[in-house]
């Protein structure tokens, strides 16, 4: 058990007594405080020193040390008394008793706003901005949960609004709030793509102003649409520097194109807002330019890492016609939402899929992946996903910040869920190379053997070829 030590050490003034001083109830006994001094020892032990000035008249002469020993519950009080002169007593005080530690919740919070805020306060060489102090607490709240929860401070927050519409100005890099300064996602219609940023490149400086973290970089990297800003970039142990001019992009294109036969192939870079309205589009353009139904499509969801709940769903719902489409379950595995298929919106229920997937394929691109192969819908080719099958809400908080939390975690339709295992493909990376090699027999190199060998099976399938 945790205890204080406080030792009290009393200087007394006045002529030498017999019998040690009684507590502030004897008649004309002056007690006045010179000074306290706290010194924090080992095991959790405080030692706290207070020295005293007593005056004590009419005390006689010859006194010997003596103690006093008070048993009050589980608090132990001794006084010992010694003379030091014909004029002086010292007086030992020693209480020992339990150390209060925060037990509530209200404890510890009212620890950390009033007791560790003075200790900071009083403590810090730099000077105490209480707003930053507040939003460092924050931000270490949200630290405490898993790596996708976090707080956004204002700018934070801006940028991650602005993502999730899906309109931009800017670069078009996307930085980790914390950590590393990697780039998670520069969208080929950006003008950092443009420029040759690329996704995985650390971000080093700014104009020639070194940056480590996102409140760093962030003010330096934004900027109005013409400008221009320079970025010093590392790949591959290697130093680059770029110039890019800002200016406004749309960072979800979807991007689709027809094969000769009647194949369609679109490729969906992030799970915005208005993805699944763009898919809708794409499609129907496809089969404009191929006057009728297409005979197959390759939807190609690698690097794509995830975004928008409701945008997966509705994507999903095109070419689902009935059944589950995801189960949300929260803390303790209870039972929180269930999402089904409305025949009404499944605009192309029976069209042929193949669904291309690697390791950076994350969150809503694992859900619509796995759910249309549990429905039976589709082929998943490629590599291992990523494995994040959580759902996160995001709130804007009244000063311009925000956060987002972990609140459910998802599962497919088959009852399985993808988080921390990730999603296993039908046909590996290797084996569709291997596959098209074969067939290729010295023609020309291939460019992407996972959509071509994407396409070979979805001409197989119409056909009936085996």
């Amino acid at each position: 058990m945790h205890i204080v030590v406080i030792l009290a050490l009393l200087a007394v003034g006045g002529t030498s007594h017999a019998t040690p001083p009684r507590e502030n109830k004897r008649e004309g006994i002056n007690r006045t405080l010179v000074g306290t001094k706290k010194t924090r020892l080992r095991n959790g032990l405080y030692l706290r020193q207070q020295k005293w000035r007593w005056t004590l008249p009419g005390h006689p002469r010859g006194t010997s040390p003596s103690a006093r020993v008070h048993e009050r519950g589980r608090v132990k009080v001794i006084r010992r008394y010694t003379p030091r002169s014909n004029s002086t007593l010292v007086e030992q005080l020693v209480v020992i008793r339990p150390v209060k530690q925060p037990r509530t919740d209200a404890e510890y919070a009212e620890f950390a706003r009033d007791h560790l805020q003075r200790k900071i306060e009083k403590l810090s060489l730099a000077p105490v901005d209480r707003a930053e102090l507040a939003r460092g607490a924050m931000r270490g709240m949200m630290g405490v949960f898993d790596r996708h929860s976090m707080y956004f401070s204002p700018d934070q927050w801006d940028q991650f609004d602005k993502q999730s519409q899906g309109t931009e100005v800017g670069v078009g890099i996307a930085l980790p709030t914390r950590g590393t300064l990697r780039v998670e996602k520069c969208p080929r219609s950006s003008p950092g793509y443009r420029a040759g940023v690329r996704r995985g490149d650390r971000l080093l400086a700014v104009d020639g102003k070194p940056v480590k973290t996102f409140d760093e970089a962030y003010p330096l990297v934004t900027g109005v649409a013409g400008s221009k800003v320079r970025l010093t970039i590392s790949r591959a142990s290697k130093t680059i520097e770029v110039e890019i001019t800002r200016a406004a992009f749309n960072s979800n294109p979807v991007r689709s194109r027809l094969t000769p036969d009647g194949l369609g192939y679109l490729r969906l870079n992030e799970f915005t807002e208005g993805a699944a309205s763009d898919v809708q589009k794409s499609l129907a353009k496809l089969e404009r330019r191929n006057r009728g139904p297409l005979r197959g499509l390759v939807l190609d969801l690698r690097n794509n890492p995830g975004g928008m709940l409701p945008e997966a769903l509705t994507l999903l719902n095109q070419f689902v016609p009935r059944g589950t489409l995801v189960t949300l379950r929260g803390r303790d595995g209870e039972l929180q939402e269930t999402h089904r298929a409305d025949p009404a919106r499944a605009s192309h229920p029976k069209l042929p899929l193949a669904v291309l997937i690697n390791r950076n394929s994350a969150s809503a691109s694992e859900l619509v992946s796995g759910a249309l192969r549990d429905h039976g819908r589709a082929l998943l080719l490629g590599e291992q996903s990523h494995g994040k099958g959580t759902t996160q809400s995001a709130l804007m908080l009244e000063d311009g910040s925000g956060i987002k939390i972990t609140t459910a975690r998802y599962h497919l339709p088959g009852g399985a869920t993808p988080d921390g295992a990730g999603i296993t493909p039908d046909v590996s990376t290797a084996e569709a190379r291997r596959l098209v090699r074969a067939r290729a027999k010295g023609r020309p190199r291939v460019a992407d053997y996972l959509a071509e060998e994407a396409f070979a099976r979805l001409r197989a399938s119409s056909t009936g070829e085996p």
